[in-house]
Formats: C-alpha cells, structure tokens, sequence
C-alpha cells in the first residue's frame, strides 16, 4: 500500500537553546521546560493538512551528544526541512551557527531552512539584535523567525509556513511542476487512485522484502506498469520483475506511486526514485516524467495503440476499439459489469447505439486523456449530462471540465447559466 504524505522537520542548535520546548509547543500547545520530552522521545508527530490530503510531520531533536553535521549527516537523505536555533540571550549559540551555515555540504540542499531566534520573552536579556539576525539569515537565504515557547509567539506561524514551504517543495522537484490538475476532482489522478487501491482486477505481484527483511508479494496491474515503462509482457516478465525483486517494499511503493499517479509524495524519496529510474532505465524507454501530464501523455499513447484493444462498443453501424482495463479505471458501471459473475456481461462487446457516436466517442477520449475536445463540449453537452448517470462517472466531470449547455431555441426560455 502507497504510504501517505510523511515529512520530517530537524531541529538543531545548542543545548539549552529551547528546542524541545519549541517541538513539545508545536506538538502539544503546551510549554515544558523539564527536558523530559527529549530524552523520552526524541522524534514526535503532528499532522498538516494541505489541499484536503493530512500530512504527517515528524520532529526529530538534535541529541547533545553529536555534532551538528555527525546529526544531519546520519538523516540526510530523509531531511525535508530544518529549524536552525539559537537562543537570542546567548551570543555562543548564535555564533556556533556560522560553521555551519559556511560549510555548504553539512546542510543538505534540498532542504527547506530557517532560522529560528528562541525564547524572545526575554528582551531585557537579549544579546543578538533582531537586525543582526536577519541580516544573518538573508546571507545565507534563509528565512527568519523569532519565537517564544514561553509565551506563544510565532510557534504556530514558523510551523505553517515551513510545512506550506515544505510541501510547495515537494512537488517541484528540480523545477519540474506539477500540474495543479492533479487535485481535480474526477481527474484520472482520482480514478486510479481508486483502482490501485481495489485488487480485483490485479493480474500480476512483484516480490520484495518488507521492513522485516521478510519476501512479500504486492499486487499489480500488468497493463498500467508496462505502458508506463513503455515495455512489453516479455522484458516485463524477465527483466522488470527479477529486478524489481531484489528491492524493499518501500522502494516498489515509491515506484508505484510514481506509475499510478506520476508523482513522489516526500521529498526524501526523491533520491530513491531517482536511483530506481537510473536502473530500470536500462531496460525500458520510459523518460519518467514527475507530474500528471505525463502520466495523460502516456495513456494518450496507450490511446492509440489499437493492436493492444481488447474490447468493442458498438455505436449505430460503426465498432470503436478501446482497453477494457481504461473503462474499468473510469467506469463504475464497467467496473461492475466485468466483475458479474454472469459470462453474458463480460464479453468483449457492448452495444450503446442509442447514443450519439461524438458523444461515445468524447467520453472515451476522456477516458485517456482526462479531456473532453472543445468543438464537442457544447454539442454534446445534454448528452454527456446521461453519460454520467449511466456509466456512474464522477458527476463533478461537468463542471470539472466547465461545459456550458445548449442555449434553447425559445427566445421565452430562460438562458443556462454557465457551471
């Protein structure tokens, strides 16, 4: 199963700095000045919710005996962003920072980084100026908060704008954006969703090797995976396989996600994903593009191919081609024609004849493309309005792709408004 979202936030500085008192705020909402929180747990949860999907976010304190580099060295590759901490009434804790700002390789680059001045309560104590700080973290392009655990102040503000920054982070790898498409509801990203997390129609498992170190078998859909790949059943089975058998099931998630949804989720899995597509490749042809028009462009490509359909419809005098497994993926109606038991209604032709031919024929192209052609979308547009009810489509399709209806003949009748 594809793991949800999952961050991690390290908070370093010196001891006595505040930072688990700054975690503990963020956590809880409640102060703590004991020190018990760290030496206990040094890694707490905390959930953010950005575009409708929970986040989870992991603080991981700085343990006082490593080094700020031995600390970030061991987690490098897990880092999504970092709390840099220094107490304002202690010159030594801001100074210890500029090592290692000035070493470039300690931080890892990808990281979202911020400078974070602790118990700001404390004004009649204070030893580095707010001005001094700033101009500290414009140096070294980081963004700069005062904050007091004591009091409250700027906690939940530094929080948000780091997982908002965090996230934003996530999905532009490399300056590759993704398409905000992503989230629209009724997209192909929602319907495969939904049938990756369905196993009737899996025809295919890959093997690999749990967090226990124990082999497990995760079940696939054959057709999505090699299109994606751009590979046929024979490399599929005797190359993709027998490699993707030697990794973790974290690994083969990562992958999947990429496959099902053309994105990776967590910043930190990005260099994994990387590693896989230098290795598979060799043995496909696949660019492996991050975001959602990849993903369309690759099922535009299953589109035509027409030797690979296996299923009919039936429009009036005329048969279309179309992969059954692509009405299965948009369809509930198909979904749950091909799972009846009874044979009748799983054969490989369907008559809609009393439809309009542009109106089967848009839907279908929607079926891979997530589109609807615009020369149609009026024409069809009470038409498409059925289609949604009969085939059980996401009923938001409408308005998701903002067809406008037919305006009436009668000049007496009222105009449609646009959705």
């Amino acid at each position: 199963m594809i793991s949800k979202p999952h961050i991690k936030i390290f908070v370093i500085g010196n001891n006595f700095v505040g930072k688990t008192c700054l975690i503990e705020r963020i956590y809880t909402g409640i102060f703590n000045d004991t020190g018990i929180f760290e030496s206990n747990s040094p890694s707490q949860k905390k959930y953010f919710q950005f575009k409708n999907e929970d986040y989870q976010i992991d603080f991981l304190d700085h343990p006082g005996n490593l080094s700020f580099e031995d600390h970030i060295k061991n987690h490098r590759r897990i880092i999504d962003g970092i709390f840099i901490c220094y107490d304002i009434t202690d010159e030594n804790s801001f100074r210890s920072l500029l090592e290692l700002l000035e070493n470039k390789k300690s931080l890892p680059k990808k990281a979202i980084k911020y400078l974070i001045g602790t118990k700001c309560e404390l004004e009649n104590q204070r030893q580095i100026s707010k001005q001094r700080a700033q101009d500290f973290a414009d140096q070294f392009g980081l963004k700069f908060y005062e904050v007091s655990s004591k009091e409250n102040i700027n906690i939940d503000e530094s929080f948000t704008e780091m997982a908002n920054d965090i996230i934003s982070n996530i999905y532009s790898f490399e300056n590759i954006e993704i398409v905000e498409r992503l989230y629209d509801v009724g997209s192909i990203i929602e319907d495969l969703r939904k049938f990756y997390e369905r196993k009737e129609f899996c025809d295919d498992e890959i093997e690999c090797y749990d967090e226990n170190n124990q082999k497990i078998k995760i079940p696939i859909h054959k057709f999505i995976i090699q299109n994606r790949l751009h590979i046929n059943d024979n490399i599929f089975q005797k190359k993709i396989k027998p490699l993707l058998s030697k990794k973790s099931q974290k690994k083969i998630d990562i992958l999947l996600e990429w496959i099902y949804f053309g994105r990776i989720e967590i910043n930190s899995n990005y260099s994994i994903f990387k590693n896989l597509k230098e290795k598979l490749s060799k043995v496909c042809e696949t660019t492996f593009r991050i975001g959602t028009e990849g993903l369309i462009n690759d099922f535009k490509k299953i589109m035509n191919d027409e030797e690979s359909k296996d299923f009919e419809i039936i429009l009036n005098k005329e048969r279309i081609k179309v992969h059954k497994i692509m009405l299965i993926i948009r369809s509930e109606l198909y979904r749950g024609m091909f799972l009846a038991v009874n044979e009748d209604k799983s054969n490989s032709v369907y008559d809609y004849s009393h439809f309009k031919t542009e109106t089967i024929r848009a839907m279908i192209y929607f079926f891979y493309t997530d589109d609807i052609p615009k020369d149609l979308r009026n024409l069809i547009y009470d038409e498409l309005s059925q289609c949604v009810d009969y085939f059980h489509l996401n009923p938001k399709l409408l308005t998701t792709l903002k067809l406008i209806p037919k305006k009436k003949e009668d000049k007496n009748e009222k105009k449609c408004k646009i959705l």
